[in-house]
């Protein structure tokens, strides 16, 4: 699949799980995207995973445009919880949600992307 010039995003927080963010890094870029580590608003600018993978953050979710971006991944481990915590990222999910980009979730990246509780079972598969 080619995704050239799409603008996706990969929410997380420190402890994610190293795989599940790293392989669709770089898994995403290989088929073209432009991605981008979006981390918490008060998150360092670097974060670590649960197995000590580290990863530069590019920008945080205060400063994201939802209009500029084609689709949000959230990888699991204890990153969703964090992401949690911080109503700007909350925010994030809440307006890419309304205007109908892709968001993806892995494990319990749910737990992130559903804390506003707008996703159910109509309109998601699980």
């Amino acid at each position: 699949m080619e995704l050239n010039s799409k603008n996706i995003v990969i929410l997380s927080a420190d402890d994610y799980e190293d795989i599940e963010l790293l392989y669709l890094y770089y898994r995403m870029q290989e088929a073209g995207a432009n991605v981008s580590i979006v981390g918490p608003e008060l998150s360092a600018d670097t974060l670590r995973g649960k197995h000590g993978y580290t990863i530069a953050v590019d920008i945080k979710s205060n400063e994201v445009k939802t209009e500029a971006l084609d689709a949000l991944i959230i990888p699991g481990g204890w990153a969703p919880d964090r992401l949690s915590w911080c109503n700007a990222t909350l925010n994030l999910v809440k307006k890419a949600f309304e205007e109908g980009k892709y968001i993806a979730t892995i494990s319990k990246g749910f737990m992130g992307a559903n804390t506003n509780r707008n996703i159910t079972r109509e309109n998601c598969n699980l």
